[in-house]
């Protein structure tokens, strides 16, 4: 695993700054306008935004919507990781409040979002990545996504710092999401390219 690779995502934001932070502001809105709806697809077209820049060609931020052709497997894979999510930490939140027992899993829903979170964000960029970049179908790319992890589970901690710098504007201020949060699917397309490339 190369951890360069998030210098490289900062260093790739600051010099395409505008594109990026633009197009990054079209798939956070859009999607959240959208109930997550068209997460998929506009994560899609930011992906591939970032291959293009990352090969020194001409990019823009309304790449982010040239991808709708893979509606389909891009939403089915937003749908299985938002299922994921709910089914595990619900379960969890369940066994916290047992009666008697609780206690003793009262730590479990932190945990399992520490370590829950990462694993579905690997899984929906990597996915998406392999639904447009290798024309796999949702579950086959899903399954290829569980391999890496498995490979290399070094993912869910690169994962996870990515995520904090990304969300780190949200922290300071809440506007200022907007300003970071591209940085989470920039890094995780340069880690995508270093796995399927190197």
């Amino acid at each position: 695993m190369d951890f360069s690779k998030i210098e490289q995502s900062i260093n790739l934001y600051k010099n395409n700054f505008g594109v990026l932070f633009l197009a990054g502001l079209i798939v956070y809105l859009l999607s959240g306008l959208s109930l997550g709806i068209l997460l998929g697809p506009l994560l899609a077209g930011m992906i591939v935004l970032v291959i293009k820049l990352v090969n020194n060609e001409k990019a823009e931020a309304g790449d982010v919507f040239n991808q709708f052709n893979k509606f389909t497997p891009t939403f089915l894979v937003g749908l299985f990781c938002f299922l994921a999510f709910i089914l595990v930490y619900g379960f969890t939140l369940l066994l916290s409040n047992l009666p008697f027992i609780g206690f003793l899993f009262g730590i479990l829903p932190f945990l399992v979002i520490l370590v829950l979170i990462p694993a579905l964000s690997t899984i929906l960029f990597l996915s998406i990545a392999l639904i447009i970049d290798k024309n796999l179908d949702y579950m086959e790319a899903i399954k290829q996504s569980f391999d890496y992890i498995q490979k290399a589970p070094q993912l869910l901690l690169y994962t996870f710092i990515v995520s904090l710098l990304s969300g780190l504007g949200g922290i300071l201020c809440g506007i200022g999401f907007f300003l970071t949060a591209p940085l989470l699917p920039i890094a995780m397309t340069l880690i995508y390219l270093d796995l399927t490339r190197n």
